[in-house]
C-alpha cells in the first residue's frame, strides 16, 4: 500500500510540477526537483508506516535519516539502469518486461538497503522472538 502510495504521489508531484513550472525550467531540473520531493515523501511514509522508526525523533537523525534514504534511491536508480540494460541485451529485446525484471529487483534491493542500511536501528532494537 505504502508503494502505490508513494508511486502515484511521486507521478502527480512531477506532473504537477511539470506543469506548473515548465515555463521557468529545464525539464530534467523539474524532474530532479520532484524526484527529492517525492522521495522524501517515500522517507517518511516508509519509516513510520513500513518500518515503524521511532529513533528519528530529533531533527538531526530525521536528517542522516533522510540522507541515507536518498542516497539509497540513487543506487537503486543506478541499479535499475544496470539491469534493465543487462536484460535487453542477454535476456529479452522487449523494453517491457526488462524493465518488469529491473523493478521486481529494484523493489527487492529497495526493502533490503532500507531494512539493513536506512532503518537499521529500528529493527536492531527489536528484541528477539522467543
Amino acid at each position: 500500500m505504502v508503494g502505490g502510495l508513494n508511486t502515484g504521489f511521486g507521478y502527480s508531484l512531477f506532473a504537477l510540477s511539470y506543469l506548473s513550472l515548465r515555463a521557468w525550467l529545464p525539464h530534467m531540473v523539474i524532474l530532479v526537483i520532484s524526484h527529492v520531493l517525492a522521495v522524501s515523501f517515500s522517507f517518511f511514509t516508509h519509516s513510520r508506516w513500513v518500518f515503524t522508526d521511532t529513533g528519528t525523533s530529533t531533527w538531526r537523525h530525521v536528517g542522516q535519516a533522510w540522507v541515507r534514504f536518498q542516497v539509497s534511491y540513487l543506487g537503486l536508480l543506478g541499479l535499475g539502469l544496470i539491469v534493465n540494460a543487462m536484460l535487453l541485451r542477454y535476456v529479452t529485446p522487449s523494453v517491457w518486461w526488462a524493465q518488469a525484471g529491473a523493478t521486481g529487483i529494484g523493489v527487492l534491493a529497495g526493502y533490503w538497503i532500507h531494512r539493513h542500511f536506512v532503518f537499521q536501528h529500528a529493527t536492531a532494537a527489536k528484541p528477539a522472538s522467543p
